[in-house]
């Protein structure tokens, strides 16, 4: 039974130094991508507010694909 509890909590703190890993690289990996987002819901709460209207919204959202596409391209394979 101590054998079967050790290899559990083994097993759990494996999985837990998996977790952060995976969590440390998003952050690292996700930097310009997260300011979009926050961009993106910054526009979405003016447009529920009123604050823009709906051809404001859809123009900054424009906007932020545009930069966005500049940032990541999309690399479609191509047929040859």
């Amino acid at each position: 039974m101590l054998a079967t509890m050790l290899a559990a909590a083994a097993i759990a703190a494996v999985y837990v130094l998996l977790i952060a890993h995976h969590l440390r690289r998003a952050a690292i990996d996700s930097g310009p991508a997260r300011q979009l987002n926050r961009a993106e819901r910054a526009a979405a709460a003016r447009l529920l507010t009123g604050d823009l209207d709906r051809a404001a919204y859809r123009a900054a959202m424009e906007a932020l694909a545009a930069q966005e596409s500049t940032a990541r391209p999309l690399l479609a394979p191509t047929m040859d």
